[in-house]
């Protein structure tokens, strides 16, 4: 049976309202936070839940700025009694007047961005078409990616790099709505099966022990068939295949950069349960150990 829960929050000069509906009774989610300066950016992983907010005050003259980012699953987002369906890959900018409801029939990951003053986001949006998609493009990837690494590296943001972090993922994000901006229209289905889907979503997930077939057409909304069929290219490498090399070689660029990780740590951060099996296919690619490729003896 589902459960939910609600709460009223004072906040000056209005009063927020929160309620939350979890679609099983065995819920399962976590929430991890960042301040990068003026920004804070949240990661949302979860099975099936809605969420709903109501905020008070002067909301109406000064709309709160939402971006978020789809990382898997299928989300529909109703703002202001307006609905918008977004799925894997996709991000999307929306001025919050006064209700936000966040509806997940089952599992997801989003990232979220809330600008601390509004003002600065809506300075930056100008020109930018709000309650839109944005699609898959090169500087969205981008974004997307530099959020993640941030949550992959939480050690990076501190006092003295936050407000770096901030200029540069303000500027990321100024550069992807712009692409979108300029972007043709897609004439065929947002979530039509292509192998570019695939790879984007293999590549923000190559650390994800889980990450499979089967996690991807859960991801991605497909039967296993169709992420096969989509996935099928003219070099005849099988998606697994392509997984573990991809892993191998983001591997062998952290063995030569300035990883303080140790062989195993770097591994295991990839996916990686077996020492040997990382071993003998890192051997097999690369053409000799992971230790003799640290070391630059290849």
């Amino acid at each position: 049976m589902a459960r939910s829960v609600g709460a009223d929050v004072d906040d000056t000069p209005g009063r927020h309202t929160f309620s939350f509906d979890a679609a099983q009774s065995a819920f399962q989610g976590s929430v991890t936070r960042l301040r990068l300066g003026a920004l804070h950016v949240s990661k949302v992983s979860a099975s099936g839940h809605a969420l709903e907010f109501t905020f008070g005050g002067n909301a109406e003259r000064h709309p709160r700025i939402l971006i978020a980012l789809q990382s898997k699953g299928t989300s529909e987002f109703v703002h202001d009694g307006v609905p918008l369906r977004l799925r894997a890959g996709e991000m999307v900018v929306l001025p919050i007047q006064r209700a936000l409801r966040i509806v997940n029939q089952s599992s997801v990951e989003q990232h979220f961005i809330w600008f601390e003053k509004p003002r600065h986001a809506i300075r930056m949006m100008d020109g930018v078409v709000s309650h839109r998609r944005c699609r898959p493009a090169p500087m969205q990837r981008l974004a997307c990616s530099f959020v993640e690494r941030l949550f992959n590296e939480p050690d990076l943001c501190n006092p003295e790099s936050g407000q770096f972090f901030a200029q540069a993922m303000i500027k990321l994000l100024e550069l992807a709505f712009k692409e979108a901006a300029v972007a043709k229209p897609q004439m065929e289905p947002t979530n039509r099966p292509s192998r570019e889907m695939v790879l984007q979503f293999v590549e923000r997930n190559l650390r994800d022990p889980k990450l499979s077939p089967d996690t991807i057409s859960r991801a991605l909304g497909w039967s296993k068939r169709t992420v096969y069929r989509a996935f099928k290219g003219g070099n005849g490498e099988s998606l697994n295949g392509y997984l573990w090399r991809r892993r191998i070689e983001q591997c062998a660029q952290e063995l030569r950069g300035s990883s303080n990780l140790s062989i195993t740590g770097i591994a295991y951060s990839f996916g990686f349960s077996s020492c040997p099996h990382f071993s003998r296919l890192f051997k097999q690619q690369m053409g000799a150990s992971p230790l003799r490729y640290r070391r630059g003896e290849y």
